[in-house]
């Protein structure tokens, strides 16, 4: 009833960057609202990064005030005429900033629910004409996974994973050329911990390519059984089955707990270490930059608008990781999405087939061979049915009554011979 082990759940297999591609190209058909996104996900960012720069400016404009001296204005306005208007300008970047999230992450969600639309027909389609076979083979538990649970995820991808990766790549670009923009030596003190950052998301990548492949397939085996025993609770009670499948549960779902235990132990590191690495860098940052101010090029405000651009400067990273969780996610789900896409169906008619004629009750096995996998259950079988005529097939259990039954259906092709 239930196959522990799925064919295509193969675990050593390399990360396959084609998969990732592959995901992605699955918005081609919606180019028009992707494109739209993305503009609005740079104007996002765009305004993202003038609001540490605002900030920075109403510190100067203050500073100023005070000390009764010459300064950085908001378009040649100063003291209190200053920030008011800088405060009213605030209010806008912030209705703007709403606005084109709003449209932005709608869009994106939308494009996300068609292509779950997409695949989930696609794979239904696929499945009814891959035959019997394939789905005694994989099991009815794990193709309903596949159809559900990695659809879902895939969904995640595109509803949230790929926003948040567009969005704090232009982030952290953006960043970056303001930090350097901003005050160079400083940007240099801020980098000086990158290589860190950069060595740790190597070895940190190579563990979650095995980690989240192992929770897709473990989780698709838990649904799997669930839903293959308890579809048979009627022959499992009748053979009081029920201690030695709860056993079997058992173990699958400690399979389950033991890799999610494991892709949380690889995000609980990951997360406090960044967070560690982006409060050192502030206080580097502070110590250096405090020694500046008071020379002629930089002044307390730029210091306060560098300090939030270097936290700025981590948080994409953090984000980053974490949807670089999603992707993983996603692309183990999409080996297995596309598993079953790529799969030609076993039954396919031979290049010389003929139409064929008005059924009329006459049935003929010529000599035909058939067997599952490599055992084989029938032998060269000849019968000559008549119309009209009934037969009847008996024989021990495995003797290959059904497999007749299902050879004249067709739910099986045979290996050798003909059925006429």
């Amino acid at each position: 009833m239930y196959q522990a082990t799925d064919p295509d759940d193969l675990l050593g297999r390399a990360y396959d960057s084609r998969i990732t591609r592959r995901l992605i190209s699955q918005v081609g058909p919606y180019k028009r609202p992707a494109v739209i996104a993305v503009a609005l996900i740079l104007i996002v960012t765009f305004l993202e990064l003038s609001i540490p720069f605002m900030f920075g400016l109403a510190v100067d404009i203050v500073t100023n005030a005070i000390s009764g001296t010459t300064g950085r204005t908001f378009f040649g306005h100063t003291g209190a005429t200053g920030l008011n208007l800088l405060g009213a300008a605030f209010l806008v970047v912030l209705v703007l900033r709403f606005l084109a999230s709003y449209f932005e992450m709608f869009l994106m969600g939308q494009v996300g629910q068609r292509i779950v639309y997409d695949l989930r027909s696609s794979m239904f389609a696929r499945i009814q004409r891959l035959g019997i076979r394939y789905i005694d083979r994989r099991g009815v538990g794990s193709i309903m996974s596949r159809i559900q649970n990695d659809v879902s995820v895939i969904d995640q991808l595109f509803s949230d994973g790929l926003v948040d990766i567009l969005s704090q790549v232009a982030l952290l670009v953006g960043i970056i050329v303001l930090m350097w923009m901003t005050n160079w030596q400083l940007a240099l003190v801020s980098f000086a911990l990158l290589p860190v950052m950069v060595v740790l998301m190597v070895f940190w990548r190579r563990k979650a390519i095995l980690t989240y492949r192992t929770t897709r397939i473990t989780i698709g085996r838990v649904n799997a059984f669930l839903a293959e025993n308890i579809a048979g609770m009627r022959v499992i009670q009748s053979f009081t089955r029920e201690p030695r499948n709860l056993k079997t549960f058992t173990g699958i779902n400690d399979e389950n707990l033991d890799a999610n235990i494991d892709a949380a132990r690889l995000s609980a590191f990951l997360f406090p270490f960044v967070t560690f690495i982006e409060y050192v860098t502030i206080a580097l940052v502070l110590y250096v930059g405090g020694r500046m101010v008071g020379g002629v090029a930089f002044t307390v405000g730029e210091l306060v608008t560098f300090v939030a651009y270097v936290g700025r400067f981590y948080d994409p990273i953090n984000q980053l990781s974490q949807a670089y969780n999603t992707l993983q996610a996603a692309t183990a789900a999409g080996e297995r999405i596309y598993t079953i896409l790529d799969t030609e169906s076993e039954i396919t008619d031979a290049p010389n087939a003929v139409v064929l004629p008005r059924i009329e009750g006459h049935v003929v096995f010529d000599s035909v061979r058939f067997g599952y996998e490599e055992a084989e259950v029938l032998h060269d079988i000849n019968l000559d049915v008549q119309p009209g005529e009934s037969i009847a097939f008996v024989g021990e259990t495995g003797a290959g009554k059904s497999s007749m039954i299902n050879l004249l259906t067709r739910f099986y092709d045979v290996r050798d011979g003909a059925i006429r």
